[in-house]
């Protein structure tokens, strides 16, 4: 199992890739699992609006979608806010990761919308993080 997952993750970061041989396959397997029904997810629903692949998980909130720019490989881990409610919307570079809990919100008031966010690529966001881009980050 873990050379079908090496293969699979290296595919699809066109970079070769290796699982660390100390992770235990019941590990392996639950994380293998899990990423699928999120790579279902983010082909699902955010089919237009993401490169692929990308991973989402199904306990989000979205607001504005079509102002949502997701890179290839961006994780979107549970319970997180994404609120696209601006000028320049939401951009979320490749290999970004967006920990659990997270809530970016691009606007405070619907009367004066803000500029947005835009994340680069290979970064990451821990969990718990609020991001309020009124002025623009």
């Amino acid at each position: 199992m873990r050379k079908v997952v090496n293969f699979l993750i290296s595919k699809i970061k066109h970079e070769p890739y290796q699982i660390d041989e100390h992770l235990r396959l019941a590990v392996l397997f639950h994380e293998s699992l899990n990423r699928m029904f999120q790579l279902l997810w983010g082909v699902i629903r955010f089919r237009t609006h993401a490169k692929f692949p990308a991973f989402i998980s199904k306990r989000i909130q979205v607001r504005d979608m079509a102002n949502i720019h997701l890179g290839k490989g961006v994780t979107v881990e549970k319970d997180v806010v994404l609120d696209a409610a601006s000028v320049n919307g939401l951009v979320v570079g490749d290999n970004v990761k967006i920990g659990r809990c997270t809530q970016i919100r691009c606007s405070g008031t619907l009367k004066q919308l803000g500029k947005g966010f835009i994340i680069g690529e290979n970064s990451g966001i821990g969990e718990f993080s609020f991001f309020g881009a009124a002025g623009g980050i």
